[in-house]
């Protein structure tokens, strides 16, 4: 059971890059600056975090997401996690897709892709180290 999450005003966190660095000063004057941090409280922090390294990692606003799998990366309980994305929703942090966008289903495809051919390399390489020990 996964989850679409959108994060809304996208654009405003991201981290101005230059050359061969990011500077994190647009994200810190932006996040600090439009006082939603001071409603979100501890786990709202973190968890408004948590999706933005994870949009981050994906270059898109739009993620699909395991709960299971937050949760469990968090620390956090089923229901603490449950409540925080609520309250993220019903402050205008984030937004709750009830449809994949096309993006993230193509992202969702290639990485399942990616992990077949993986798994067929690790295979292959097995076969072919059993086969040289054995002659």
């Amino acid at each position: 059971m996964e989850i679409v999450l959108t994060i809304k005003n996208w654009g405003k966190f991201q981290a101005a890059h230059r050359r061969n660095t990011y500077l994190w000063f647009k994200f810190y004057l932006n996040y600090f600056r439009h006082g939603k941090h001071l409603e979100l409280g501890d786990n709202g922090t973190v968890l408004f975090l948590y999706l933005l390294c994870e949009c981050a990692d994906r270059r898109t606003n739009t993620i699909k997401i395991n709960p299971v799998i937050a949760v469990a990366q968090l620390g956090w309980s089923k229901r603490t996690f449950d409540e925080t994305k609520n309250l993220l929703i019903s402050l205008g942090c984030i937004s709750e897709c009830s449809h994949v966008e096309p993006q993230v289903a193509q992202e969702a495809s290639r990485e399942l892709c990616l992990s077949s051919t993986r798994q067929n390399r690790i295979e292959k390489n097995r076969i072919e180290k059993n086969r040289i020990n054995t002659v």
